[in-house]
């Protein structure tokens, strides 16, 4: 979390999952494009980035 927020992300951690690892966020999009527009950004630096979507 403090090194994505020194890149100047808006990380938290968001829990820890069924395997123990801990999910970080960092950021929170409303609509879909700009979410992966910013993944494709993330993985520049952190190659193993993901997007979690959560359906209402």
């Amino acid at each position: 979390v403090e090194e994505l927020k020194a890149e100047g992300f808006k990380a938290r951690q968001i829990g820890e999952n069924r395997f123990g690892l801990h999910q970080v966020l960092s950021s929170s999009h409303e609509n879909r494009r700009d979410a992966i527009n910013e993944l494709y950004r993330v993985k520049r630096t952190y190659p193993g980035a993901w997007l979690l979507v959560e359906e209402l």
